[in-house]
């Protein structure tokens, strides 16, 4: 029993440690600025120690469709404008020095501009 204890311990410390990321994506800010069609604004935190790639794009049926791509390398704040309103949007951050392979790619989706 006592065997059995141990092992359960070393397994869940090992997958808690294994499943820690370094970096981080946070949506920030989603706003209408003037209620017209293209006038959203998104707002993504990325919390990185090297570069990244922040792509932008539009969930459909057939799949993504990438609108907007930024690079960059530390902490920042990625800003899109001119999106459409009333659309869902899929913020997909791929972290080019992370050891991690399930840290590797971190996305948000579903982000939906409303009329407001």
């Amino acid at each position: 029993m006592p065997k059995l204890c141990l092992l359960l311990f070393c397994l869940t410390f090992c997958c808690h440690a294994f499943s820690q990321c370094k970096s981080s994506v946070s949506i920030k800010k989603i706003s209408n600025e003037t209620n017209v069609k293209n006038s959203g604004v998104l707002d993504v935190e990325v919390v990185s120690f090297g570069e990244y790639v922040c792509v932008l794009s539009i969930e459909k049926g057939s799949g993504p469709e990438q609108i907007q791509k930024r690079m960059g390398k530390g902490n920042s704040l990625v800003h899109f404008e001119g999106l459409e309103i009333d659309q869902s949007y899929l913020v997909q951050v791929e972290f080019l020095s992370e050891d991690n392979p399930m840290c590797r790619k971190l996305q948000k989706s579903q982000i939906i501009i409303d009329k407001g």
